[in-house]
């Protein structure tokens, strides 16, 4: 068996010379080290990619936090409080990609806001810990300022 590198809830079984393409159950994905279906947050990625200094990467993605005020860098979008509930504390040791943030709740892709900075939220960094749920006093949060504490993904 072997992955689908086009999705990471299908995976390929091979019998009779012929490989055929098997999906996960839903909210499953595809562990190519335990050949099985698991739970996303308990496979570990084979899949590298280059990210810059001050990112993440995870699952073939690469995550940054900045001050953008919601706005994410082109080929990057907001990214989801699942991903970031997974990741968060990856970001020790990691420096806003460009503008520091005036508001230490997490902008994410969600509709409110769960995840915030408890330290180092209007300083340059390096961060000392990762967005915490509930932190920062974030808790069902829709706070929309200019230099808004934004989470975001490339594409």
């Amino acid at each position: 068996m072997f992955p689908n590198p086009a999705s990471p809830s299908s995976f390929y079984m091979c019998a009779n010379g012929y490989a055929y393409l098997q999906q996960c159950p839903s909210t499953l994905v595809w562990s190519n080290d335990d050949q099985r279906c698991d739970y996303e947050e308990n496979v570990v990625t084979t899949t590298t990619v280059e990210c810059l200094s001050y990112e993440v990467s995870y699952n073939g993605h690469c995550y940054y936090l900045d001050g953008s005020g919601g706005r994410c860098a082109p080929y990057y979008s907001r990214a989801s409080t699942d991903i970031l509930s997974i990741i968060a504390s990856k970001f020790i040791g990691k420096n806003y990609k460009s503008i520091i943030s005036d508001n230490c709740c997490v902008w994410t892709s969600d509709t409110y806001q769960t995840f915030g900075m408890n330290a180092d939220c209007n300083t340059m960094g390096p961060f000392k810990e990762g967005p915490l749920s509930p932190g920062g006093g974030c808790r069902n949060a829709t706070n929309r300022h200019p230099k808004q504490l934004t989470f975001c993904g490339r594409d």
